[in-house]
């Protein structure tokens, strides 16, 4: 498992996911948790506390490897990126700015590398 944080604030939840290498990796499951903390706790705690989370929403990116979630509320969110076939699950944690903060609109880049 590998853990990110972005640093900075977003107005929405957009990238392309991409390998080590720099090409686009297709058909990945994109999907939006809430309550991200248990990713910075050890275990046994992080696994109680990844169970009170919830899946907000989810997609497959396609050829493009693109994705976009829009219209979350302010705070912070998992996102969790998975593909079968041997790769190695990637977890990011993502701040959604409030109205009033300053944010950025720029696309995030994701990376995933085939796994051991």
């Amino acid at each position: 498992m590998i853990v990110t944080t972005i640093s900075g604030k977003y107005r929405q939840i957009a990238g392309v996911v991409k390998a080590q290498t720099g090409e686009i990796v297709s058909d990945v499951l994109v999907e939006v948790y809430d309550q991200p903390e248990y990713l910075l706790l050890k275990y046994p705690e992080s696994e109680e506390k990844k169970k009170t989370q919830r899946r907000l929403k989810g997609c497959v990116v396609g050829a493009d490897g693109k994705f976009c979630f829009r219209d979350l509320p302010p705070g912070k969110y998992e996102l969790r990126f998975s593909k079968v076939g041997g790769w190695n699950h990637a977890h990011v944690i993502v701040v959604i700015a409030a109205a009033k903060q300053k944010a950025s609109n720029r696309s995030l880049e994701i990376t995933m590398s085939p796994g051991t």
